[in-house]
């Protein structure tokens, strides 16, 4: 009898234990092989960045996947453009904001400042960018937000009012026109980079923009490991105050090293 009930316990425990697996398994989110049109779009990081897939969880906390953590840092990457090949820094530091929301300006080098927030409800978005070399900027409305929870394999739409101003002018609208942009997570991959070896989730951007006299279609890619922050990108597009577009102007970056957190 005693035989007996030891053998029960130990497959109620064996059962149990496969269950709560295949529930952790479940709840860290599906694998998603890299669909080949992206995969064809990121040979340009370079041969070996991009590695397997792995289990992708929903993006929640966008904070820590999109800048590590709140207090910002500075992040190097490795980048190249066409033949040319470089190095620069990404800059985030905490900012004022008038509606109260936390805030963040992120220094893209030496030619572009963007403007960060994140909402009370969780969601992270960009309110702005300024163009440093043309010295105009752009105010988004109501600016591209990205709520929490997006599950791998799923998109969504993004509409936008662009207002775009003379450094200095917010208050002078030089051009006005639209945005609409697709958000899709594709899934979880593992990225390697100088810095190491990072999970990270994939989401492609695709933009649909038509301001003053330009109309641009293009699309983007970015890799955020949770915790750390963008470790690679695909940059085929920037949208400044004027919207000078380059069509064959595509950027590669890869995180360089371990990114500084600001003290």
């Amino acid at each position: 009898m005693m035989k007996s009930r030891l053998l029960s316990t130990s497959l109620y425990l064996s059962i149990t234990a496969l269950i709560l697996a295949s529930a952790a398994s479940a709840a860290d989110g599906p694998v998603i092989p890299l669909p080949a049109k992206d995969a064809k779009a990121l040979e340009l990081l370079g041969k070996g960045v991009v590695g397997k897939a792995i289990p992708a969880p929903p993006l929640d906390d966008l904070v820590s996947w999109y800048m590590g953590t709140p207090g910002g840092g500075d992040w190097t990457y490795n980048v190249t453009k066409g033949d040319v090949a470089n190095a620069h820094v990404e800059s985030i530091r905490p900012a004022p904001d008038r509606a109260g929301n936390k805030a963040w300006s992120q220094k893209i080098g030496d030619l572009y400042l963007q403007h960060m927030l994140e909402l009370k409800d969780g969601s992270i978005g960009k309110s702005g960018e300024d163009d440093l070399s043309m010295s105009y900027g752009c105010h988004f409305h109501p600016g591209i937000v990205l709520p929490p929870g997006l599950a791998a394999g799923k998109s969504l739409h993004v509409t936008q009012k662009a207002l775009a101003y003379k450094i200095g002018h917010p208050d002078h609208t030089a051009y006005t026109g639209d945005m609409d942009i697709k958000f899709t997570y594709i899934g979880a991959y593992e990225v390697n980079t100088p810095a190491g070896t990072f999970p990270a989730a994939l989401v492609r951007a695709e933009f649909d923009i038509k301001i003053g006299p330009a109309k641009v279609k293009d699309v983007q890619y970015a890799f955020y490991s949770k915790g750390v922050g963008k470790v690679a990108e695909i940059e085929a597009l920037r949208v400044s105050a004027l919207l000078i577009y380059h069509s064959d102007d595509k950027t590669a970056k890869v995180l360089a090293k371990k990114p500084v957190r600001a003290k």
